[in-house]
């Protein structure tokens, strides 16, 4: 039975599309934020808002920098596992040509059934794996 997918999965999924929203949205802000100063008249402030700006900006570079810095190993982790996986598929592709002529038809048939993106029987391997 599938689970209703939770929204954002709609941008987990689809990077693009996350990253066209999110494009279009800071560009809705900016040009907002710019209408209302040029409406409020907000020139002789000029100063204390380019010093909160620049604050700002000092606040939120060390959370981009954590934020890869914890991003990193679990991109590496991902990729080892990975790797891992298909040098343990390799092998026992390998191993298979041992088995008598049935058993390795149907052995191989069986990894090919398996390593297909998106199958069924994969998922069910990696969610008991974990």
């Amino acid at each position: 039975m599938d689970h209703p997918k939770h929204m954002t999965d709609l941008f987990l999924d689809h990077p693009l599309f996350f990253s066209g929203t999110l494009f279009v949205l800071l560009v809705i802000a900016v040009e907002s934020g710019f209408r209302i100063a040029v409406a409020a008249n907000l020139d002789e402030n000029r100063e204390q808002i380019a010093a909160s700006r620049d604050s700002l900006g000092i606040l939120l570079s060390p959370l981009l920098g954590f934020t890869l810095a914890m991003a990193l190993p679990r991109f590496d982790l991902r990729k080892h596992l990975v790797l891992d996986e298909a040098n343990a598929i390799a092998t026992t592709g390998l191993r298979s040509g041992l088995l008598p002529q049935a058993q390795r038809i149907q052995a191989r048939e069986l990894l090919l059934q398996y390593s297909q993106p998106g199958k069924p029987i994969r998922k069910r391997a990696w969610a008991n794996r974990n």
